[in-house]
């Protein structure tokens, strides 16, 4: 059902894209779980987004906004009505006990696997494939990490992972410094090859992200213990309804 919140906050992010803050939520928000996503209904704008983080205890839950969106959205007032449904999707499972987590998603997924990392996983390794022709939806740092099998070009991390002490590592189909150029299935299939069998076998990967991501990266389901697939839609912007 659609409830009535409120916009506490609306600020910018790395690569254009905005942080909005919704409170005043009618959702028992200790179940939301990395993998669960809304509908935001904001003005004449309905929003499918992934959850970038909530608080329980004060009442709110974040997301993260294309830079598409970002001259639109910019102009919500704090205070603003709007309207959530959800949760929707499925939330990624726990990880078979013992097992090292491998995280992987695309720039859909990116704010789940964000969601991922901020409640406390045991986060062996981060691995992001941007969408092309976009900045980088967050802020690149040269890793402090050193990951043996990746692309020796690879040496960009995500800033926020980093500082949690989780390595990382960020591809994109376009040329972009630090970063290998291809896709996130290649980069996690190179990984997994210098990886023994032991190993891959005591290890979880969770994905997060559109269905052909998701398509590509389930074709490791062989090369690991576990395959946890969270399919995340789209973001859209479709006129909002009774």
């Amino acid at each position: 059902m659609r409830r009535v919140s409120r916009l506490l906050g609306n600020s910018p992010l790395s690569g254009g894209t905005r942080l909005l803050r919704i409170g005043e939520v009618d959702v028992p928000l200790e179940t939301i779980r990395p993998g669960h996503w809304f509908h935001l209904e904001l003005g004449e704008q309905v929003f499918a987004l992934p959850v970038l983080d909530c608080s329980p205890r004060e009442n709110w839950i974040a997301f993260q906004l294309g830079a598409q969106y970002a001259s639109w959205a910019a102009t919500a007032a704090t205070g603003s009505a709007c309207r959530l449904s959800g949760p929707m999707g499925q939330a990624a499972p726990p990880a078979c006990a013992g097992h090292r987590i491998l995280l992987a998603a695309d720039s859909t997924g990116l704010p789940a696997l964000l969601f991922a990392a901020r409640i406390g996983l045991p986060i062996h390794l981060a691995l992001i494939g941007l969408t092309e022709n976009e900045p980088a939806p967050v802020r690149l740092r040269p890793s402090r990490f050193l990951v043996r099998g990746l692309p020796a070009e690879a040496i960009a991390g995500i800033a926020v992972l980093e500082n949690a002490g989780i390595p990382s590592r960020v591809c994109c189909q376009d040329p972009l410094p630090g970063c290998h150029q291809g896709d996130v299935a290649a980069m996690l299939s190179a990984y997994l090859a210098e990886r023994s069998a032991r190993w891959r076998w005591e290890t979880t990967i969770q994905v997060y992200g559109e269905s052909r991501t998701i398509a590509a990266l389930e074709r490791l389901e062989l090369r690991a213990g576990r395959v946890q697939a969270i399919t995340l839609p789209r973001t859209t912007d479709t006129a909002a309804t009774d």
